[in-house]
């Protein structure tokens, strides 16, 4: 008989992956209700686990905890000395409410907080693909993107869900092991459907990282995987991600970049780099504080450049964006938590045998990889 006290200690880790699969604003309802509805699941997984009294991860004291509280200290700085406070405090309270929720929540039940959220990122990955083969009108340049804005946002959180069935297939045995491979297809043939270049091309390398180094090395699980992959990019032609469009448009794409000037879009890159260079621009007039976060948009059309066909909502980089929102500080730091973690990371290769940091720190090179040309710590959950 299981006890009930097992069950309700799950209520505040349900609480919140019900929280995270609303911020991902996929209702049929305003905004501001499923906004509503993933902080009213975020405080009642607080007052739950305070009600329980549910154990919390004890504070460790390391170069990467000072280096995170210290940019979460920057981007309060900014949100305070910002000119649109209500915007700024707004982006300030969603960059640190999941992060911190879940670090809170999932004590005593990490597992059933990674295997919730796997299953969400599942779910999507099935419906990025109903998109692209039966609702051509709900596309965006050719790829899914919905319930997300953009198609490279949605592109990255698949592909951190193919590490995450992959990471828990190497570990399983039996029968379970092939549902993780399968879903795990499934997640890259979605991914395939965003027709995002840039994270198709971190995700490579992050792949042949996870195969150089995860443990237990189990080759047969690792092919099966790679060969289907093969198989989507060689029979999936109405994705740009496939050979076929690589070795006909793909050609002409690459020509028109060789042909393009900076200051005007291209195929491959769009308009990022003259982005970048206005950003660059904004910059100097606010490089202790920044303009407070959440407010590139609102700085931006002063610089823009006149040939610029993007939204002008981000700078598609976010380690430009942090400067340019937070001041010099934030990106420092930023990166020096990521070399951080990598640093650490190799370092206890040497000492774990079963390589179990391998996974986490992979996943961060894969959003802090994709954030170079994209903007994915500025997605809600």
């Amino acid at each position: 008989m299981v006890d009930g006290n097992v069950k309700t200690s799950h209520l505040p880790s349900l609480l919140w992956l019900c929280g995270f699969l609303l911020s991902f604003y996929s209702l049929p309802i305003a905004d501001v209700l499923q906004t509503a509805g993933a902080l009213t699941a975020l405080i009642a997984a607080i007052a739950v686990a305070v009600f329980q009294k549910q154990s919390t991860p004890s504070l460790v004291y390391s170069p990467v905890s000072w280096m995170l509280a210290g940019l979460w200290a920057v981007a309060a700085v900014s949100a305070v000395a910002s000119e649109a406070p209500f915007i700024s405090l707004t982006y300030f309270f969603f960059f640190s409410a999941f992060p911190l929720s879940f670090l809170l929540l999932s004590a005593g039940n990490l597992r059933l907080c990674l295997i919730g959220v796997r299953y969400i990122l599942l779910a999507l990955g099935c419906v990025a693909l109903v998109q692209f083969f039966a609702m051509p009108h709900m596309l965006k340049y050719g790829g899914t993107h919905w319930p997300f804005a953009d198609n490279n946002s949605l592109g990255a959180v698949l592909a951190v869900g193919i590490l995450l069935f992959l990471g828990d297939a190497v570990q399983r045995q039996g029968r379970a092991v092939w549902m993780h491979v399968t879903a795990a297809v499934i997640l890259f043939a979605a991914l395939m459907t965003t027709e995002g270049r840039a994270i198709m091309l971190v995700f490579a390398v992050v792949f042949v990282a996870f195969v150089v180094l995860a443990r237990p090395f189990r080759p047969q699980i690792l092919l099966v995987f790679f060969i289907a992959a093969l198989v989507l990019l060689a029979g999936m032609t109405q994705s740009d991600l496939s050979i076929i469009h690589w070795t006909t448009d793909g050609a002409k794409t690459l020509q028109s970049v060789a042909t393009h000037t900076w200051d005007t879009p291209n195929k491959l890159t769009g308009s990022r780099i003259m982005i970048w260079q206005s950003a660059g621009e904004m910059f100097p007039h606010h490089p202790w504080l920044g303009t407070g976060i959440g407010t590139f948009f609102l700085y931006y059309p002063e610089f823009r450049n006149p040939w610029d066909d993007s939204a002008g909502f981000m700078a598609h980089n976010d380690l430009i964006q942090f400067a340019v929102e937070m001041g010099i500080l934030a990106p420092i730091l930023a990166v020096a938590m990521a070399l951080y973690l990598v640093i650490r990371t190799k370092k206890s290769l040497r000492h774990d045998p079963t390589r179990r940091a391998v996974l986490p720190c992979l996943v961060i090179v894969l959003l802090a990889g994709h954030s170079l040309v994209n903007f994915n710590f500025y997605i809600l959950p």
